[in-house]
């Protein structure tokens, strides 16, 4: 099998389960420009505690042994908390106030993890325990460089992270936004238009000029939940509070989001 992994990786754990489970002989899949690698991580890394190992070479090619797992008919799995989830909150604390994240760890293999180097970058307050975060927010925000390529649904929260930054920050990976459940570069530069951020498309490269505070108005959010999101938590530095139009579209992955919003002290109509 030859895929190309450069929209979404996917469709290659998919593939990776299902022959894992269902192959009667050797399977090669090869994969051409593979993005968001650690979902793949992750894929291999389930399928292993399973008992059944698939190798590959530098991501370009798995080999998969016909079905035979290893593990017993009982397996016992911790589910982890959700990093791109908690991705908002924490970004919220960076910029207004103190927040503790239980049921992560900095150990995960989910690709949004890498949201710690940016907030160490920006200058945020960060303590790590062992099944929890905590973040708040530093006197001033510094600017930072991130490439999100690898964690491409970290985009839009990091956008409003970064204009509340003192300079330009630059995030890379656009190029992965557009299959998104919006076209994020165009959402998120829509959000950006409406918060009166300075914003430039630099091929590949989101520059955001930060900004002391964002307006009152009223953000579309696209039928996205991660835009949703991101507007809820550029509230928190609004001059009068953010209306987001198709705000439920959170209920795809945070249903909860608005309530804990609220039962953190923001104030959510």
């Amino acid at each position: 099998v030859t895929i190309d992994g450069f929209l979404s990786s996917q469709f290659i754990s998919g593939l990776l389960f299902a022959y894992a489970y269902a192959a009667t002989e050797p399977v090669v899949i090869t994969v051409k420009d593979l993005n968001s690698r650690p979902y793949i991580d992750l894929t291999l890394d389930m399928l292993g505690r399973f008992g059944h190992s698939v190798r590959h070479h530098q991501y370009e090619t798995f080999y998969i042994e016909t079905a035979a797992f290893t593990a017993g008919d009982n397996v016992e799995i911790a589910i982890e908390g959700d990093w791109s989830s908690a991705a908002a909150l924490l970004v919220g604390a960076a910029i207004c106030g103190k927040v503790t994240c239980n049921g992560i760890s900095t150990d995960s293999l989910q690709a949004d993890r890498a949201l710690m180097d940016v907030l160490h970058q920006a200058g945020a307050g960060v303590v790590v325990a062992k099944d929890s975060v905590a973040v708040s927010s530093p006197a001033l925000l510094q600017p930072f460089l991130f490439d999100a390529t690898h964690s491409p649904d970290l985009f839009p929260v990091l956008a409003i992270l970064a204009a509340c930054c003192i300079g330009e920050s630059r995030i890379a990976g656009l190029g992965r936004l557009v299959h998104k459940e919006s076209d994020r570069a165009q959402s998120i530069g829509a959000m950006l238009s409406q918060l009166q951020v300075p914003y430039a498309l630099d091929g590949d490269v989101l520059r955001v000029q930060g900004v002391k505070q964002f307006p009152t108005t009223t953000i579309d959010a696209h039928n996205d939940h991660r835009i949703a999101m991101a507007a809820a938590i550029a509230a928190l530095r609004s001059d009068g509070g953010i209306t987001i139009a198709g705000a439920d579209a959170v209920n795809k992955s945070y249903p909860a989001f608005y309530e804990d919003l609220r039962s953190l002290g923001a104030v959510v109509n």
